[in-house]
C-alpha cells in the first residue's frame, strides 16, 4: 500500500522542481539529473534481473522483480517526468514566433 503512494507524491516533487522561475539553468540542471535517474535505473536494472535470471532460484528471481517494481517507481519515473517536464521548458523558446 505505500509503495502506491510513491508515484503522486514523486510526481508532485518532479513537478515543483521543474516550474519555470527558477531559471533556464536550473532546468538545465534538472534535464540532466533526470537522463542520469532515468538511464541509471534502466541500466541498473538490465544488470540485477541479469543476475537474478541467472541464479535461477525463483526466491532471487522473485526479489528482482519486486526491487525492479520499486526502483521504477523512485527512480524511472521521476526521471522520466523531470525529462519530459524540463525538455519541454528548455525547447519553448524554440517554438516561439
Amino acid at each position: 500500500m505505500a509503495r502506491n503512494r510513491i508515484v503522486p507524491i514523486a510526481a508532485l516533487v518532479v513537478v515543483a522542481l521543474s516550474l519555470p522561475f527558477y531559471g533556464r539553468t536550473w532546468n538545465h540542471f534538472m534535464h540532466v539529473v533526470g537522463a542520469v535517474l532515468f538511464l541509471g535505473n534502466l541500466i541498473v536494472t538490465a544488470v540485477w534481473m541479469t543476475l537474478a535470471k541467472r541464479s535461477r532460484h525463483p526466491e532471487s528471481l522473485r526479489l528482482g522483480v519486486q526491487g525492479v517494481i520499486l526502483t521504477d517507481h523512485l527512480f524511472t519515473t521521476p526521471g522520466a517526468l523531470l525529462l519530459l517536464i524540463n525538455g519541454g521548458i528548455l525547447a519553448s523558446p524554440y517554438f516561439q514566433t
